[in-house]
């Protein structure tokens, strides 16, 4: 616009020298212009058919129209109209980055030997795919659409038993009517996580939207086309059971859900960037980490805003949003075990091993199990019900055992404060005599049995704690230590006097001495 003022400005300039009768020269001198483009300007005046004084009355538009130099046509260039059928091929070879400039320029000579070279060549190819990058702005509706897609970069935790770092992928949402996100990562980009993931952004939104929008995800998308895609069974059901449409973009054009790439963008700077540094143990941990970010980042005025995506949402979006079904979708799958004789149902999925009670040894149950919970079915009787372990490993429940089976795993639980703590319940005399029968062996675990036969003894009815007691005295007064000399102790009755010896007649406690002997030592 500045140029065309200024072009018309001196144009009305140089019709008042002419007016004046100012000559070629002087006129080209005060203008700044050449004396050939006077010349021609004073001859379309002339021929116009107009007075110098009607020509300035009119508006910039008809004097323009009037003054403009006719241009030369000149035959095309053959180059160029050779050049143009190709351009669509070459920018499509580049944006699938399936090829070079150098090799395109290659063909296209081989091709056209007398056509542009090289510098020629690539500045056409800039300039048709700088128009290409021209945008539109899209104006949505509240409530009607909403965009998701993985995000490119994984993100990790450490598993706490081995230490490896697992790279999980990322699912990242959003409303692009309000710029209300969502972002949670998922133990796998299978199709039972994917549904998950779903149910969680929709109760993260508090309602359902008109339709779903995303790119040909095979999670997604069984067959890609333009007109007529055809989606994957479960997400089929998925859209009915929430009552949402579902649509994709087309392929390789990810402007066609350019709010959710711009999303997963801010979600690098904002969400990646602050939790690069932090350790996280397990995925609900991560997830954690995430969600208290993105309620930040939701919760922030947007710049050149003055109001925030949560905002936005709660006030516009959110009312125009269905409700929510009653019962989220469940994504279920069965197996078939036959349960082998350590009486676990592998699911062979993870590679994770679930207990069944041991009289199911031989026979084939049925397993129905999601991203969360694993059923395991004899017929239409639900035997047991356990939270999904996503890896390798067994669960297993005590009371699924065998009796042996129990009793050994009790054993192997035992150690130095077992015993300890079990003998303290019976009283100060026992726990001070296991304390020495497990400081008078070198190897620890020696003394495990004879602490173990020790307190059996103690519940049998014929012994009681108490007995155990007045035997646990006497056998610290005996100085020897262990399960036989206690169960001698017990066998001879031996406890009996020593309760007998510890009281007097009047039932107060005798007075003790070490050169006092008892009535035994006369027998």
């Amino acid at each position: 616009m500045p140029n065309k003022l200024i072009a018309m400005l001196i144009a009305r300039k140089l019709i008042l020298f002419i007016l004046r009768e100012f000559s070629v020269r002087t006129i080209a001198r005060e203008l700044k212009i050449s004396s050939r483009t006077v010349e021609k300007y004073r001859k379309r005046i002339n021929s116009s058919g107009k007075t110098p004084q009607e020509l300035l009355a009119l508006d910039d538009v008809l004097l323009a129209e009037i003054l403009r130099p006719e241009k030369e046509k000149g035959s095309a260039d053959s180059r160029t109209e050779q050049f143009v059928p190709l351009l669509d091929d070459y920018l499509c070879e580049l944006d699938l980055k399936r090829t070079t400039r150098a090799i395109l320029y290659e063909e296209y000579q081989k091709q056209y030997p007398d056509g542009f070279k090289y510098s020629k060549f690539c500045q056409l190819l800039s300039e048709a795919a700088m128009v290409r990058k021209a945008t539109l702005y899209n104006e949505y509706i509240p409530g009607d659409k909403w965009m998701f897609d993985f995000a490119g970069k994984k993100l990790g935790y450490v598993n706490h038993d081995t230490g490896e770092l697992k790279e999980v992928p990322v699912f990242v949402s959003v409303l692009p009517y309000s710029s209300y996100s969502y972002m949670e990562a998922l133990e796998d980009a299978t199709i039972p996580e994917v549904v998950k993931a779903l149910n969680n952004n929709l109760v993260y939104f508090g309602g359902v939207p008109a339709c779903g929008k995303t790119d040909n995800m095979k999670q997604v998308v069984s067959i890609i086309s333009r007109y007529e895609p055809a989606f994957t069974e479960a997400i089929d059901q998925w859209c009915v059971h929430n009552g949402i449409a579902m649509i994709t973009s087309r392929v390789y054009r990810p402007r066609d859900k350019g709010p959710v790439e711009n999303q997963v963008r801010i979600a690098y700077n904002q969400i990646y960037a602050r939790i690069r540094n932090e350790v996280y143990f397990s995925l609900v941990e991560l997830n954690t980490g995430i969600g208290k970010y993105l309620d930040e980042l939701n919760h922030k005025p947007m710049q050149k805003k003055g109001y925030s995506r949560y905002q936005r949402f709660m006030d516009l979006e959110k009312p125009a949003l269905k409700p929510l079904v009653d019962q989220p979708f469940v994504l279920k799958h069965r197996a078939h075990r036959k349960i082998s004789c350590n009486y676990h149902f592998k699911l062979q999925e993870d590679g994770h091993q679930y207990s069944v009670p041991y009289p199911y040894i031989g026979k084939v149950l049925t397993g129905v199990y999601d991203t969360d919970t694993v059923e395991i079915y004899d017929g239409l009787e639900r035997i047991v019900v356990y939270p999904r372990v996503h890896g390798q490993g067994y669960t297993t429940q005590r009371e699924h055992m065998p009796p042996n089976h129990q009793a050994y795993k009790d054993q192997q639980r035992m150690d130095e404060d077992y015993f300890l703590r079990c003998a303290e319940k019976i009283g100060p005399f026992t726990r001070q005599y296991m304390h020495s029968i497990l400081q008078s062996r070198d190897y620890k675990e020696q003394a495990y049995d004879s602490c173990l036969g020790i307190l059996r003894l103690a519940k049998k009815s014929t012994i009681g704690e108490q007995r155990m007691e007045w035997a646990s005295k006497r056998g610290l007064r005996i100085g020897r230590f262990g399960y036989r000399i206690i169960d001698n102790i017990l066998k001879n009755n031996q406890d009996k006097l020593e309760q007998q010896y510890s009281t007097d007649s009047q039932g107060l406690p005798a007075i003790q001495h070490e050169n006092l002997r008892g009535p035994e030592s006369y027998q």
